[in-house]
């Protein structure tokens, strides 16, 4: 095997199990620790994988409110930041989906994805 087929197959299985991880809906109780897990690591794939949708997002809401000079600007500045949080936080979250970090397995950011 090459080393163009050898990363085509991995790059095929990093997305195979990063739809796998976002699409797949548990069959266990939705409030037992095992599903807190899970969608923890979810939530942090997505936004690891979305947070850049934060540079159009917000420049977006904020010209809808306040103005396309406030979009522009305040908008343009939100966006970078909640980029960057989006993904440390979405790091955080893979990292760490073992653990009851922050207790319960609650979310650091609100709404906790893009979407």
């Amino acid at each position: 095997m090459t080393m163009k087929n050898k990363k085509n197959v991995f790059i095929a299985a990093i997305t195979v199990f990063v739809l796998l991880a976002v699409f797949a809906s548990p069959t266990y109780a939705q409030d037992s620790t095992m599903s807190k897990m899970g969608n923890k690591l979810r939530r942090g794939i997505i936004n690891v994988a979305t947070g850049w949708v934060e540079l159009f997002n917000q420049p977006h809401k904020v010209g809808q409110a306040e103005g396309f000079g406030a979009g522009a600007t305040k908008g343009v500045a939100l966006g970078i930041g909640w980029t960057v949080a989006r993904e440390v936080v979405g790091v955080w979250d893979v990292g760490t989906f073992l653990f009851p970090i922050p207790p319960d397995y609650r979310s650091a950011l609100d709404p906790e994805t893009v979407f």
